[in-house]
């Protein structure tokens, strides 16, 4: 008994690795092969669409919120990003980037080129999109 108790602790440590075995195994396929390597937070939409963009971190609770969303739909007009929300506490992102403090802001331009605001005030948010993201390119003049 002892024995079999210290093979299911390994097993429930290699869980992942076991079922993917066990999967290729019924496949027909050699059962050796390791799972393939999980995908990064930056791997999927809307981080793959080339484009620049802003990920707010927001919550119904936070006071700040609200006042930051206000901020952020004027100078969105303004510059040229991809604008999405989250919120914080329904959001693994969150936690992954380690989000403590609201209003959050996550800029992202690619994988190598992000950075993660936290506790944003006021017009915080203003400045941090004015240098990170270009004008948009506005028509509004008639030629």
């Amino acid at each position: 008994m002892p024995r079999f108790s210290v093979n299911l602790k390994r097993c429930v440590a290699r869980t992942k690795s076991l079922n993917y075995c066990i999967l290729q195994a019924i496949a027909g396929e050699t059962a050796k092969k390791m799972p393939p390597e999980e995908k990064a937070w930056h791997d999927y939409e809307p981080f793959l669409s080339g484009e620049s963009v802003l990920v707010q971190f927001g919550s119904n609770s936070c006071v700040h919120c609200p006042a930051l969303t206000l901020v952020l739909d004027s100078v969105s007009r303004l510059r040229s990003f991809t604008w999405v929300y989250r919120d914080a506490f329904a959001c693994d992102l969150a936690e992954i980037l380690d989000i403590s403090a609201l209003p959050a802001v996550l800029v992202f331009h690619n994988k190598d080129d992000w950075t993660v605001y936290q506790r944003l005030r006021g017009n915080d948010v203003v400045s941090i999109v004015e240098e990170a993201f270009p004008p948009r390119l506005l028509f509004t003049e008639d030629f």
